[in-house]
């Protein structure tokens, strides 16, 4: 005689055929919904939504950089090697401390380049010794007292003699002189720093 059990093995066996069948095309129409569907989908959105704010964030400075000046490629600069640090900082492959900190100095000089203020430790030095510059318009007049017009002069209180007034004139050629030389050292310098260091700069 069969028991009941053994009468019943059949029937939970067709069931579990069954469920397993059900299960695998659940995972089937489940890996399809992912791969033909939500991926896509959800890589579209990503990825142009990150273009988009990419976009926003340079907009800047195409809204406020001049053609002609040339001052703004440095701000450029400046302003891609910070996003490239902070894209390397949270990256997944492990930078070195040597390359990453160049890019950092790159960055500072990039920054210096563009606000072109080379002169102004020279030129404080030169108010230190001659005194901050002082003008005036001076009028000219005609023979009959009348003014032709008014001329602008410029003065130093610490230069007036005529000696001291020329030394004055050209230390402050030197100012100029000074200024570029620095100028020309953090060109050099990043020149250098791209060289050697600007193939590392990736993720």
């Amino acid at each position: 005689m069969i028991s009941k059990a053994l009468k019943g093995l059949p029937r939970r066996l067709d069931l579990e055929l069954k469920k397993d069948k059900f299960t695998k095309f659940r995972e089937k129409v489940s890996y399809a919904f992912k791969m033909y569907l939500y991926y896509p989908v959800d890589s579209f959105i990503s990825r142009y939504i990150e273009r988009i704010a990419r976009s926003l964030a340079f907009a800047k400075h195409g809204w406020m950089h001049y053609d002609f000046e040339s001052a703004y490629l440095y701000d450029l600069m400046a302003f891609k090697m910070k996003r490239i640090h902070k894209c390397l900082e949270n990256g997944h492959a492990i930078q070195e401390d040597e390359h990453m900190n160049a890019l950092k100095e790159a960055i500072e000089i990039c920054e210096r380049l563009f606000k072109g203020e080379y002169e102004r430790p020279h030129y404080d030095k030169h108010d230190e010794k001659w005194g901050e510059m002082e003008s005036n318009h001076i009028p000219e007049y005609d023979a009959n007292g009348k003014i032709l017009h008014y001329r602008w002069e410029t003065w130093r209180p610490k230069a007036v003699t005529p000696a001291q007034k020329k030394k004055e004139r050209a230390d402050l050629k030197k100012v100029w002189e000074n200024g570029e030389k620095d100028r020309q050292a953090d060109l050099d310098r990043l020149n250098e720093i791209l060289k050697k260091h600007e193939p590392a700069w990736w993720d």
